[in-house]
Formats: structure tokens, C-alpha cells, sequence
């Protein structure tokens, strides 16, 4: 018995050895007499199968480059991303969120695209929304090429409007007019004495609870990054304010929104999903998700607005590594990629908002044919016009650790917002001063 056992397991082991023989032989053969350039990406397996489908594209047009796809999930892209600068072996072209953008560029990671942009009669920066191209910027040089963009909007379930009543989000409501339609749509809806259906959900993030300090006039970080401004006299009773009415939301006399006791065990889009959460705030991406819903009917609008219009604006680039051996072969993928085709393709696929002007502001977009055609998708392009990005600077990770660990004991209900500030503002002040940034 021992004898045959040993026997199955040697034939297992020959026949998976001769299979990956196989794999390795196919894709050498594959690759022989090519050029290969290697691209890095996150994203859910929906957003790989749209993004392979227009690289099938792209291979079928260069067939002298052989494409080799690195494909990460998100949460882990950055610390793979890490692991592969630190080992001298960078893919050629990358996926790079503007959070971690000034500490690689600052480090020497990505190749000055300004001259290629400058020469290259074929490509055109003017196609670009300028504020997302802005941020790829160091030094008056491109070090990126916007790749999409989002900008954070309300998402609205119709059907519990009309139940309770409640008029639609629109461009003229304000803090105001949210709490209110929040409150009249926050129910016990069996009669047990609890609340199980919600106005709001919170997302505690930092892009999340950004553009609220901003409507409310404060500031968190200046826009070059070198200020740590949450505490800030100038801002400190403005940011207080803003803190107040958002945590109001959740511990106030009137809960319109579900504690992080709720959230954590059933998560804050799942609420909506399932209909316990009238209204909740994301980017375009959270629509892959939400284009499934059948049991009621959704649409989008932009957040409600207090002494200024703001948003945050999320946008990624496609930065080239100094270190590839194929700088025009890389920059070609690019092009390709920020050209018609992948941004068509982008915008159709529903997650995320293309960063030519004409793809966005087109069809392609506006009408997308994997959402439901009467969203409101023209609420994503509204919100860039007063949209501002997250600001960053090359210790942001650091600061980002710092502000989530001790903005949770507000979310939590365990500090005040001024007590919060006040404690945070010379920890990160430490960092900044620790990183050398003034």
C-alpha cells in the first residue's frame, strides 16, 4: 500500500513538473525575439478581465513586445510594489496612486516623461482634465500620465426616498438639507425599539471625511504637503465644527448613521446593498458593486454643500520606471493605454472615469453599458470642477498611521473632535519634522 502510495505521488510530482515545463517552454517561445515589458495593476478580477481585453488590443498591435501582466489585489499592491524597488526589479510600467507618488518620484523611481511628452506629436496633453495631470508633476516635469479618476459623490437609494417620502438628493442641498432627509428616512421599521434602517453611512477613511472639513471652510494638510494644518488655529474651530457635525451624525440626539460596532460586523457598503442605509459617499469604483443590486432602484448625486461646493479627488497615473531597458517601448504602452481605446474601454466598463476629456464627457461614459442607463453619471464630472485631490507628501504613509489610529478613538465615540485635534497635531508635526519637510 506504502509502495503504490509513493508510486501515485512520484507520477503527481512528474506530471505537474512536465506541465510547468510546458507553461515555462510556451511562454519563452511566446517571448522569443521580443521585446518584454512588464506591467503592474490592482484591481478587482472584473477590472483585469476589462483591462486584458484591451491589452489583446495592444498585443495584436505590437507583436514585437511581449506583454508580461503582474495583476495585484489592491491592498497588497503597495507593499509588493515596495518589495519590488527594494529588490532592483521595478515592472516597467505601473499603476501609481498619487499618495505614493512624491516618495517615489522624490526617490529617483520614475522616469522624466517631459521630454517624450514634449517631442511625441502623437500624443496631446491638452486631451487631459488639467487638475489630473497637475498632480503628477515634480520638479515643472511629468512624471506620470493620469491613467482615470474619481471624484466622491452621494449614492441614494430611490426606493426608500419615495417610501418615506423624501425629495432626491439635488445640486442645492446643503448640510442642512442632508440631515434632515437623513433623519426622516433613519427607522425601526419593526417595531423592536432599534433602529434598522439608517439615512447614512460613514466611511471613516481620510479621503472619505476630507471634503467635509473643506465645505465647512477648514483645512487638514496645505496643498504642498509641507503644513499639518488639522490644528492649526487659523482652521482649528472650522475643522472642530466639521468633525462635530460628521461624529453629530452617529452619537448626536438624533443617530441618523450606524456606530462602527455596526459597520464593522456588516460593513458599510454591504448596509446599503442590502438596503439598511438610505445614502452612503464613494468614488465611481463602488458601482462594480453596486450595478447588481435588483431589489430597489439607486442613482448618484454630489455631496450636499455647507459654506463651499468640495469633494475629494481620487486619480491614479501610469508612471514609467527610470530603471527599464525599453523606455520607448514603455512609453508606447502608455500611449496606448491613455489613448481611444483604453479609455473607451475604461469608461465602459463602469469603474472608474476616464481622464480624456472626450472619452468622459462622451457615451462611452455618460451612458455606460454595464450600469443602469438613467444614473445620474454626470454628477462624477459636475463634482470635478470643485473636486481637490488628498494631499500627500514622500511621509504620508507614516502621517496616514498616525491620523487613522487616533482619528478611530473619535469614530468610536471615545474623544472629542477638539481633544482629537489637539492631541494629533504635534505627533504629525514630529513626523514632518523627522522627514525634513518644510
Amino acid at each position: 500500500m506504502k509502495k503504490c502510495l509513493v508510486g501515485i505521488i512520484f507520477l503527481i510530482c512528474i506530471f505537474i513538473l512536465l506541465y510547468l515545463t510546458g507553461c515555462t517552454s510556451g511562454a519563452q517561445k511566446e517571448a522569443a525575439g521580443k521585446t518584454k515589458i512588464t506591467y503592474m495593476m490592482w484591481g478587482t478580477p472584473s477590472e483585469k478581465a476589462t483591462v486584458d481585453k484591451y491589452l489583446e488590443s495592444f498585443r495584436k498591435k505590437r507583436p514585437d513586445i511581449y506583454l508580461d501582466v503582474i495583476h495585484v489585489p489592491s491592498m497588497q499592491y503597495s507593499s509588493k510594489l515596495q518589495t519590488l524597488m527594494a529588490g532592483q526589479t521595478p515592472p516597467d510600467v505601473m499603476y501609481m496612486g498619487l499618495e505614493d507618488f512624491p516618495r517615489y518620484t522624490q526617490g529617483g523611481a520614475f522616469m522624466d516623461l517631459q521630454p517624450l511628452i514634449d517631442s511625441d506629436k502623437d500624443f496631446n496633453i491638452n486631451d487631459f482634465y488639467p487638475q489630473l495631470m497637475e498632480p503628477f508633476k515634480y520638479e515643472g516635469h511629468y512624471y506620470g500620465v493620469a491613467k482615470d479618476f474619481a471624484t466622491l459623490v452621494l449614492y441614494y437609494n430611490k426606493d426608500l426616498f419615495d417610501k418615506s417620502g423624501v425629495s432626491y438628493p439635488n445640486d442645492k442641498w446643503t448640510w442642512k438639507d442632508f440631515r434632515s432627509a437623513a433623519e426622516k428616512l433613519t427607522k425601526d421599521t419593526d417595531g423592536n425599539g432599534k433602529i434598522d434602517q439608517y439615512g447614512f453611512v460613514l466611511e471613516t477613511w481620510f479621503g472619505e471625511w476630507l471634503p467635509w472639513v473643506w465645505q465647512h471652510g477648514g483645512e487638514v494638510m496645505s496643498p504642498d504637503g509641507k503644513k499639518w494644518l488639522l490644528g492649526d488655529p487659523r482652521y482649528l474651530d472650522k475643522n472642530v465644527e466639521a468633525l462635530e457635525f460628521l461624529t453629530g451624525l452617529i452619537y448626536g440626539p438624533k443617530p441618523v448613521a450606524p456606530s462602527p460596532s455596526v459597520t464593522t460586523d456588516q460593513g458599510t457598503y454591504y448596509l446599503f446593498k442590502t438596503g439598511k442605509v438610505a445614502m452612503c459617499t464613494y468614488g465611481r469604483w463602488m458601482c462594480m458593486d453596486f450595478k447588481d443590486i435588483k431589489d430597489f432602484k439607486w442613482d448618484v448625486s454630489v455631496l450636499p454643500s455647507d459654506q463651499k461646493r468640495a469633494s475629494t479627488l481620487f486619480t491614479v497615473c501610469y508612471a514609467i520606471s527610470s530603471k527599464t531597458q525599453h523606455p520607448k517601448e514603455a512609453w508606447d504602452l502608455v500611449k496606448f493605454l491613455t489613448g481611444p481605446e483604453g479609455q473607451i474601454a475604461t469608461a465602459e466598463s463602469g469603474h472608474a472615469i476616464p481622464s480624456v476629456k472626450s472619452v468622459a464627457e462622451s457615451d462611452h461614459f455618460l451612458k455606460a453599458p454595464v450600469l443602469p442607463h438613467d444614473l445620474n453619471h454626470q454628477a462624477n464630472l459636475d463634482s470635478l470642477v470643485y473636486a481637490r485631490p488628498a494631499p500627500t507628501n514622500p511621509a504620508w504613509s507614516e502621517i496616514n498611521t498616525v491620523v487613522t489610529r487616533d482619528m478611530d478613538l473619535l469614530w468610536r465615540g471615545k474623544e472629542k473632535p477638539r481633544d482629537t485635534i489637539l492631541k494629533l497635531q504635534p505627533k504629525v508635526e514630529k513626523i514632518f519634522k523627522e522627514n525634513k519637510i518644510q
